[in-house]
């Protein structure tokens, strides 16, 4: 499993920008999670770990 994220303006403008923490299985390419959030730090790594 890989996680990372990018911050981008997801929202196109309508709020601040957001970092997308994505977790991509390296054997198959798949994602099974991701989530929205305002940085990309610990917090928000651990919870997308909690979901897999």
């Amino acid at each position: 499993m890989q996680i990372d994220g990018t911050c981008h303006d997801w929202l196109e403008g309508r709020n601040p920008w957001l970092s997308l923490i994505g977790a991509i299985d390296g054997a198959t390419g798949k994602a099974p999670y991701a989530l929205l959030r305002e940085q990309e730090d610990a917090r928000a790594i651990f919870s997308c770990c909690a979901k897999l």
